[in-house]
């Protein structure tokens, strides 16, 4: 909602979205300020297509470099890890991670891929549910689930201890976890 400014100051909305249009109503909250920030060049498109608004800047979001780091351990397990990080819902294709993970691997390769997608809106029943049907899948017993962590350097770490960063989604505001993997190499 971008409609709650005093009279008098300058209006500078920044909403966070993640389709490609939008609402009556948010049209007009997004065309009544004075001007809009958005956290990527991809939503500046988006606002410039779908609305009247003409001001729009782009401030990227972005992660601490001194958290996110290159810093790997040793590790006795060779195998190639992936990781998912984001919380598991349909719109970045949950219910299809264990199908495209089984076709593009064979029981015999030496790879894992590590599920850090606690959903914290879903309830406990419905987390449960997800992480029975990734173990249920033809490759479940290659599927690791990474407790929710507590930290930034405890998610710095853990992208230090993967290969690769595995991100689908339908829709994506700003996906700051391809930014934080890649600045952990």
């Amino acid at each position: 909602s971008l409609e709650m400014f005093p009279i008098s100051s300058e209006r500078i909305g920044w909403p966070i979205f993640e389709l490609d249009d939008f609402s009556q109503l948010e049209k007009n909250h997004i065309e009544n300020c004075d001007k809009i920030i958005v956290c990527s060049d991809w939503a500046k498109q988006v606002v410039l297509d779908k609305t009247k608004q003409k001001n729009v800047f782009v401030v990227p979001l972005g992660a601490d470099p001194e958290i996110f780091n290159v810093n790997r351990q040793p590790r006795g397990n060779n195998a190639c890890r992936f990781l998912i990080c984001g919380k598991t819902e349909i719109r970045k294709l949950a219910d299809l991670i264990p199908e495209i993970f089984a076709k593009a691997f064979q029981k015999t390769d030496n790879v894992e891929l590590w599920m850090a997608s606690t959903n914290v809106f879903n309830t406990p029943e419905e987390n449960k549910k997800w992480e029975d049907y990734y173990r249920n899948s033809a490759l479940g017993y290659k599927i690791k689930f990474v407790p929710r962590l507590n930290t930034l350097r405890e998610v710095a770490s853990l992208y230090n201890n993967v290969d690769c960063l595995w991100a689908n989604s339908l829709a994506e505001g700003f996906m700051l976890p391809a930014v934080e993997a890649l600045l952990c190499g």
